[in-house]
């Protein structure tokens, strides 16, 4: 099958700062849910438990409060 994510990303990191990914959460509405490390951690579980299977990830706001160290941290945890 084929899932899709759809995640909208708070950056808490403070601008000037070493960027820590630890410091990104899915929002939604207001709400701050889970950190992205988590949520790829269990994404990660899933897919190697089901190989078949085909995620999607659909990451919103993430022009907007990222920097270039920020993109960059988070594609390589995408990729790993």
């Amino acid at each position: 099958g084929i899932r899709f994510l759809h995640l909208t990303l708070c950056n808490f990191n403070t601008a000037g700062q070493e960027f820590r990914l630890q410091r990104v959460y899915h929002c939604h509405r207001g709400y701050i849910s889970v950190s992205l490390l988590d949520i790829l951690g269990d994404v990660r579980g899933f897919l190697r438990a089901r190989p078949s299977e085909l995620v999607v990830l659909g990451l919103n706001d993430f022009e907007d409060s990222f920097d270039a160290e920020a993109h960059a941290a988070c594609v390589r945890v995408l990729r790993d």
